[in-house]
């Protein structure tokens, strides 16, 4: 019988805001980057590399923060082959490449806190912040188109 585990991959951002009489922002943060590690075999269950940090910031309200941290190298393997005659066990040498190159990944998230006392300024900065995220999709969509 076989069964299955589900284990969650992908960035997670776990964050607790407190609002100081001030009108400062402090934030429990927490980090989580999990990513499947390649060349697990099939027969066992898949490992997962975990990077995590946690950080305490106190920030002034509608200012922005820019958390790092969490770097990683990578090396790759990439083979470019021509068809078929990369195939050929000996002669498919001279059609094929392999190469070695490393991959450093850098997170950066950047945070804007915005102290909310009314529902007239959760309906502002949300229409702002929609009409920021369209414009960032927009861009890179045309961005995309020209880089073909």
């Amino acid at each position: 019988m076989s069964t299955y585990d589900y284990k969650d991959i992908g960035i997670v951002l776990k964050l607790t805001p407190h609002v100081n009489e001030n009108g400062f922002i402090t934030m429990d943060i927490n980090q989580q980057v999990k990513k499947l590690v390649e060349g697990t075999s099939v027969l066992e269950n898949p490992s997962v590399y975990n990077r995590e940090i946690t950080s305490k910031i106190t920030v002034k309200n509608e200012r922005t923060i820019v958390i790092g941290g969490l770097i990683r190298d990578d090396n790759v393997e990439v083979e470019q082959k021509v068809p078929v005659l990369g195939d050929i066990p000996i002669l498919g040498l001279f059609f094929r490449k392999k190469t070695k190159n490393r991959v450093r990944t850098n997170l950066l998230i950047f945070i804007t806190p915005h102290i909310i006392t009314n529902e007239s300024d959760m309906i502002k900065i949300t229409e702002e912040k929609r009409k920021a995220q369209e414009k960032f999709e927009k861009e890179n969509k045309t961005k995309g188109k020209r880089n073909r």
